[in-house]
């Protein structure tokens, strides 16, 4: 008997054609994904939607409004319209690069199903933004405010930052931008303006505890026109001065005009910069001929001479005869070999201070680092120069109540208390006493208080190790139960930061904000002003070190240095110049204002933008 076999229907070979077509459909197509067509205000009928819409039934008694088009904007709609303006007023771009064509690609890859906010619609939400609160709470410490002016033709832009503490224990650190009128400037209206920034919805009855400028003048108006405890000059503002004064000495100054005049025909003479190119291919030398430094910025200096030292041997093969000036003798090549030791000292202290967590804890160890920087400076005549200026300078921040803040703040740093470095064993007696009578005008305890002065010297005797999971802040947060007291006064000392807020990085010539706002539509720059600060970082005076460090990190210094031979006299000089502060001298803060109008000398001592800026 034959097998029947299985007959197959017509409409059973019509499935498993079927049931092929959809497997092949399934897989993802090779194609890319189509662009976004031509941007209009696509209305929500038109997107797409899983379920029909269902006409609505009328209404009895209800007329229908002919201006209505569009249903009112979601909560989602606005959230993204607000993520974006603080995107764009962050980062210096105006509202019309929502418009931008890559731009547009890019949010249609995202999501092509929502369209993107309109400009228009953020300039209208931009007129209904308020000033922010800080939310300070008064019993978690006090609070320190930095201000910086920029002053851009009859503008004043002001750059304020705010430090705090919160209830985890941790430091907050806030930016805010303000802008007054050149006519307006003075002390009254920028008083007025901190207190709008520390309180925008004047609720609360506090006030600024600390203030720090770079701007002497201008500190001294403010803190005339509103409460204090105490007033600070930005340390940057010393280092500058003394790094200044370090190049115009005559042993550093000559050598360094020679080298600017060699660097500066080399540039003009097209012939031997030619011969200067092959001479740096033949030695494989990949580094290129500098640019001229700016005389007042001591940093395009230090970054000026991190070039020509790379470049020593090829500038000193170059020969006279080729229409060139005269290059380096030994006795200039030597001072340039210490004046760029000497300002890469200079260049790593004020990148330790520009960074969110600064602390006027951190002063008396920078002048500790830059004290031994200048006793190695091989020169004897600008080593004496140095020792001077440095005296002078130390002298300015070490006495009065300034001096004692800033020692009390070293004491109660964990990286620097009872440093050898910084002050000898009498001198730190000396603090604590300055710290038990400050204490004991609180009226603690001061059994107490040596108790956990006691317990706190034993844990800093041998400095503990820190890293970037384990800080300096970390340390007294694990030991606030155990040392409750100190822990107040760290928190009261390490608010202040070492450096005011950088407004030149903001609102000066390259600035990040300075095309927008002057491009913007005036009457939007307080609004915009509001929505560029929440997305900003504390950015400290003298930031550009950061990169000019990372730059000269791995540059050998060439330059020939000769040997010192002559006795050292003057490490007497060295020792007496770096002493601890002294405990009855009053300090006030240097005024050469007496004799002018208060409103003039502001605005003489605005930071005026410099054509000459240097970038790194």
């Amino acid at each position: 008997m034959e097998d029947q076999k299985p007959q197959t229907s017509q409409d059973d070979v019509k499935n498993e054609v079927i049931e092929h077509s959809h497997e092949t459909e399934d897989k993802p197509p090779n194609l890319p994904p189509s662009l976004p067509q031509q941007r209009y205000r696509v209305p929500v009928t038109n997107f797409v939607r899983l379920k029909p819409i269902l006409p609505r039934p009328p209404i009895p008694m209800r007329r229908h409004d002919p201006y209505i088009r569009l249903p009112p904007y979601s909560s989602v709609e606005r959230y993204n319209e607000e993520v974006a303006m603080r995107f764009l007023f962050g980062n210096g771009l105006p509202v019309s690069a929502i418009d931008d064509e890559h731009f547009l690609t890019f949010l249609h890859y995202l999501n092509s199903t929502k369209p993107p906010p309109e400009a228009k619609n953020m300039i209208n939400r931009t007129s209904t933004e308020h000033r922010p609160d800080i939310k300070y709470v008064r019993s978690n410490g006090p609070l320190c405010v930095t201000i910086e002016a920029i002053r851009k033709n009859d503008e004043v832009f002001l750059s304020i930052s705010s430090h705090f503490y919160n209830v985890q224990g941790e430091r907050q650190n806030r930016v805010h931008f303000e802008k007054v009128i050149l006519a307006d400037y003075e002390g009254k209206v920028v008083a007025d303006r901190i207190r709008k920034v520390v309180d925008a919805n004047k609720c609360q009855n506090f006030g600024v505890s600390y203030i720090l400028s770079p701007n002497t003048r201008m500190l001294k108006l403010v803190t005339d026109s509103m409460p204090f405890k105490n007033k600070f000059i930005c340390f940057f503002s010393y280092l500058t001065n003394m790094a200044r004064e370090a190049i115009l000495l005559p042993d550093f100054s000559v050598g360094l005009k020679s080298l600017r005049t060699f660097v500066e025909a080399l540039h003009k003479h097209q012939e031997v910069y030619t011969k200067f190119r092959q001479i740096q291919m033949e030695l494989n030398i990949n580094v290129d001929l500098p640019p001229l430094d700016c005389e007042s910025d001591w940093l395009s200096t230090l970054h000026f001479l991190s070039k020509c030292t790379q470049l020593n041997e090829i500038f000193a093969s170059i020969h006279e005869n080729w229409c060139m000036p005269r290059y380096l003798d030994a006795t200039e090549e030597n001072a340039m070999s210490n004046l760029y030791d000497l300002l890469l000292m200079f260049c790593h202290v004020a990148a330790q201070l520009c960074v969110p967590e600064s602390s006027v804890s951190q002063v008396y160890h920078s002048m500790s680092l830059l004290n031994n920087a200048i006793g190695n400076c091989g020169i004897r005549k600008a080593r004496e120069a140095l020792l001077r200026t440095f005296t002078k300078y130390y002298t300015s921040i070490s006495n009065g109540k300034v001096g004692d803040f800033y020692a009390i703040a070293a004491l109660l740093d964990p990286r620097y208390g009872y440093s050898s470095m910084i002050f000898n064993e009498e001198d730190w007696i000396n603090v604590e006493n300055k710290l038990l009578k400050k204490l004991e005008n609180e009226k603690k305890q001061s059994s107490d208080v040596q108790k956990e002065i006691s317990r706190y010297k034993r844990l800093t005797v041998t400095p503990p190790s820190f890293d970037e999971g384990n800080t300096h802040l970390t340390w007294w947060n694990d030991r606030r139960d155990e040392l409750p007291i100190l822990y107040q006064q760290w928190v009261e000392y390490s608010t202040v930061p070492a450096v005011s807020v950088d407004g030149k990085v903001f609102f000066s010539k390259g600035g990040k904000l300075a095309h927008l706002f002057a491009t913007l539509d005036e009457e939007l720059h307080l609004k915009a002003l509001f929505l560029a600060q929440s997305s900003q970082k504390f950015i400290g005076r003298g930031s550009h070190s950061m990169a000019v460090q990372k730059q000269t990190a791995d540059i050998q210094n060439l330059f020939k240095r000769m040997e010192q031979v002559e006795e050292e006299e003057e490490q007497s000089m060295v020792t007496d110049a770096f002493q601890g502060p002294e405990t009855e001298m009053k300090q006030e803060i240097p005024d050469d204002s007496e004799g002018m109008q208060e409103n003039s000398e502001m605005q003489q001592d605005i930071k005026e933008e410099e054509p000459d800026d240097y970038t790194a």
